[in-house]
């Protein structure tokens, strides 16, 4: 009853950074918005992310995610393991750019589209959608 209360209006006693229902709420909401940009590029890549948890949100959203191997902690997703190097072209969702060592051979990639994760009037993270292109 209190997360349904909670789900109605933020209980006060929660603090903000704390409120993992609306920030799951706004993760959830995020995935879509990336979902949604990725699609409107027209290119059928795989999309690749830094963790566990994110890998999971975009394959929710039918997209080809995987894991980059070495970046945060192993998971299912992580094998076979999967690297950016693997491919020619790939979308990479994160805050940041993949560190050089995990983008051998790649130039700078084009950031394709900012996301802000907002909730409870405050931005959790910004997430990007880049694009590496050899």
């Amino acid at each position: 009853i209190c997360v349904a209360a909670h789900l109605l209006h933020p209980v006060p006693v929660v603090p903000v950074r704390a409120d993992r229902v609306y920030r799951q709420i706004a993760l959830n909401a995020a995935a879509r918005e990336i979902a949604n940009r990725i699609r409107k590029t027209g290119e059928s890549l795989p999309v690749y992310s830094d963790t566990y948890q994110s890998t999971a949100l975009l394959r929710f959203q039918s997209l080809d995610a995987r894991q980059v191997d070495g970046v945060t902690r192993p998971s299912h997703f992580t094998r076979p393991p999967r690297r950016l190097t693997d491919v020619d072209r790939a979308f990479y969702v994160a805050e940041s750019p993949l560190p050089e060592k995990f983008c051998e051979g790649f130039p700078p990639p084009e950031v394709i589209a900012t996301i802000s994760v907002d909730y409870r009037g405050v931005t959790d993270r910004t997430l990007r959608i880049y694009l590496y292109s050899r």
